[in-house]
């Protein structure tokens, strides 16, 4: 069937709400209220002739509304700080004198600037203290440099929060890009790695179809060789048509995960593992190949992975640590073959699994078999792969294990 990459997850969070609330927004406005209240009734008990009249309360409750009704609805709150100033100045019996209702003025006009679009905080600004300034101009106290007081005295608080609302909007689109670069990161791995399992397959089909392929010649020979024996003739004849169907199905196969240019890799096995080590010793590597046990009990299609696993092993030794000693060890058991190649380069340090690693966890898992690998106990890196003789009875197909977090 066909190898799909998964789609990529969507990038980035949520876009947050304009008026968009949170526990802890309504915390810190209670707070805010809590400090207003407080700076008002400590103001006019203060003043001589002050007292705390119910138009002192009744201011206490405007300023209070006004900074809870900011945190929904900005616009509303704001509303109710100018209204106050304008009443603290025009009403007969309200509160005037302090700067209870100029610090309500400043924290919403911040708040505003930080919570909206940049015209919208200057708007509110300019709108807050203008009104404000000219009802102070016609009280009995003001005149017409009022309106300029106020406006210079409310500036920094628009200033404040259009920068705290820059700092914030690029902070967003730093996470959002660092979250887009992760997913890219991840969508890479994926298309490697269906890359990689359609090599494995290729590779696969051609170490199965050769074996396959001798099969039938071998059962047209004893076919032959058998003579006038009908029974015999007909199964055998059978067991042909059956061996050349299965190649012609496995071509078939295998065209559904080649690419448009395919990578004609030739066919390998372990008796071309000399052949590799000699190359890298070409190149200048010292590199030693120990073999143990008996390699013809090993698979073609075993045996191709086992290559294949030592070659990358070599070159990632080669890539990280240039110039060290590799050696290469493959030790084959009753059941299992022991594939190690270590290298006394320097230790690498803790960063994210690279597509050769991925490649062999693929190549091991497809075989029901074990990767591990990492720091040498000696130094270096060290790759360690365990892969059953018998792929059918260790469950081969299943999906690779999670990546260490040490890799190459």
């Amino acid at each position: 069937m066909d190898v799909v990459a998964p789609p990529p997850r969507p990038v980035g969070r949520r876009p947050r709400q304009l008026f968009e609330t949170s526990r802890r927004g309504w915390l810190a406005m209670v707070g805010v209220c809590g400090l207003l209240t407080g700076s008002m009734l400590l103001e006019n008990a203060a003043f001589p002739q002050g007292a705390i009249t119910p138009m002192v309360w009744l201011s206490i409750g405007i300023a209070v509304l006004a900074c809870l009704a900011a945190y929904p609805t900005p616009f509303l709150g704001l509303l109710l700080a100018v209204a106050l100033s304008i009443a603290n100045m025009l009403v007969p019996g309200m509160p005037h004198g302090g700067g209870t209702e100029l610090i309500t003025l400043l924290f919403l006009i911040g708040f505003l600037s930080f919570r909206l679009p940049g015209r919208w905080g200057l708007a509110a600004w300019a709108v807050a203290a203008s009104s404000v300034g000219l009802s102070a101009a016609l009280s009995e106290r003001g005149d017409v440099f009022e309106i300029a007081f106020y406006l210079l005295f409310l500036a920094p608080a628009w200033v404040v929060g259009m920068l705290l609302q820059r700092e914030r909007t690029r902070s967003a689109e730093l996470s959002a890009l660092a979250a887009e670069l992760a997913a890219e990161r991840e969508q890479g791995t994926q298309n490697a790695l269906v890359a990689e399992r359609a090599r494995i397959a290729r590779e696969l089909h051609d170490a199965v179809a050769h074996s396959v392929s001798v099969m039938t010649l071998q059962v047209g020979v004893v076919r032959r060789r058998l003579g006038a024996l009908p029974a015999e003739q007909e199964t055998l004849a059978q067991a042909e048509q059956l061996g050349r169907r299965s190649v012609d199905e496995l071509r078939r196969i295998v065209g559904l995960v080649r690419t448009a240019a395919p990578e004609l890799s030739p066919v390998v096995s372990l008796a071309q593992l000399d052949d590799l080590v000699d190359q890298v010793r070409a190149a200048g590597t010292t590199i030693t190949l120990r073999r143990s046990g008996a390699l013809d009990d090993v698979a073609p299609t075993l045996g191709v992975t086992v290559y294949r696993l030592v070659q990358e092993a070599v070159t990632n030794a080669l890539k990280h640590a240039p110039g060290s000693t590799v050696s290469v060890d493959l030790a084959v058991g009753t059941t299992a073959i022991t594939v190690g190649v270590v290298d006394d380069g320097p230790a690498p340090g803790p960063v994210v699994a690279g597509h050769g690693l991925t490649g062999m966890r693929e190549r091991v898992a497809a075989f029901g078999g074990a990767l591990t690998y990492g720091p040498g106990t000696a130094g270096g890196f060290a790759v360690r792969a365990d892969l059953p003789l018998d792929p059918d009875r260790a469950g081969a197909g299943r999906p690779a294990a999670p990546e260490p977090a040490v890799a190459r």
